[in-house]
């Protein structure tokens, strides 16, 4: 009887421990059926990005070089594209072309065209330095020097600056040996005027046997501007009209040559000439004076002073 009590107890035992083995797996099985790796979102980097990809740098200018100089249309263009009207070139170019017309020779030439077959440009005055002595229609030359927008007429001309700047040519290939037989298009735009004004006219101050007239003289020192005086003396002639005061000079002199009258401040007689009366005609020498607006002939104001004197009666 005992030996059955202990069987069943020892079963019962047995029974126990496996089934506490199975809970204890089964336990373990659900823990590790729970276990779950993180969630990691890795964000894609903002790229911003041109239609084109990257936006591409401003293309360097290309000035050219003696040997390596830049054709008459790559200058034309890029300095049509970049240039304002007034401007000018950051750099002077050196430009290689064959020459289609030249306006003017001497010392410098002028209004010279050059083409490379596709486009003229104007060369407003171009130099010749030492050891090139010219150049002709035909010959192809490199011209170095800055480039203007000149009233919307692309040329090379004169730098204007703190100091002039000239163009050059540096050098002269007869004919056209790069290129062959190169035909000129017309110009579509037409000649630009001269950029020079034409010059102011020599002043005729006159001589003893031939002066001027009281309207020449009154007009041409009318520019004068106040407390000015003319660069030279005059010989002017007129008919005495009014005499101030008199003495070892004549003081408020008018003289006329019938169209227009003049003041003479003061008057002085040299040697040989007495004096002079209203109605006489005389040949007065001097400076002439803006004096407050009034055009007169009077004592010239410098380190020496020069009087007016009648030369002629």
């Amino acid at each position: 009887m005992k030996r059955i009590v202990c069987l069943l107890l020892s079963f019962l035992l047995m029974l126990t421990v496996l089934t506490s083995c199975d809970i204890l797996n089964s336990a373990l099985d659900k823990l590790q059926g729970t276990t779950t790796e993180p969630e990691v979102t890795t964000a894609q980097p903002e790229v911003t990005t041109t239609e084109s990809g990257i936006t591409p740098p401003e293309p360097e200018i290309n000035y050219g070089t003696l040997n390596s100089p830049v054709t008459v249309t790559y200058a034309y263009e890029v300095c049509a594209a970049n240039l304002g009207v007034g401007e000018t070139s950051m750099e002077p170019f050196y430009v290689k072309g064959r020459v289609t017309e030249i306006g003017q020779t001497g010392s410098y030439y002028r209004n010279v065209y050059f083409t490379d077959g596709d486009t003229e440009m104007l060369i407003y005055t171009i130099n010749l330095p030492d050891g090139i002595d010219g150049f002709e229609v035909g010959d192809t030359i490199t011209a170095y020097g800055y480039i203007k927008n000149y009233y919307g007429t692309i040329e090379m001309a004169t730098y204007n600056s703190d100091i002039a700047i000239y163009v050059y040519v540096v050098k002269v290939e007869s004919g056209n040996p790069d290129q062959g037989e190169v035909t000129t298009p017309e110009p579509e735009v037409t000649t630009p005027e001269p950029e020079v004004t034409t010059p102011e006219p020599e002043i005729n101050y006159g001589t003893l046997n031939n002066p001027v007239s009281t309207t020449y003289a009154h007009s041409v020192c009318s520019i004068l501007a106040e407390g000015e005086s003319s660069a030279n003396p005059f010989y002017v002639r007129g008919t005495v009209t009014q005499i101030g005061t008199t003495g070892s000079y004549y003081q408020n002199v008018y003289f006329t040559d019938g169209d227009t009258e003049m003041l003479i401040y003061t008057i002085n007689m040299p040697d040989g000439i007495d004096g002079f009366e209203v109605g006489d005609t005389i040949t007065a020498y001097g400076y002439i004076k803006n004096y407050y607006g009034t055009i007169e002939m009077a004592t010239y104001n410098s380190d020496i002073a020069i009087y007016v004197y009648v030369v002629k009666v």
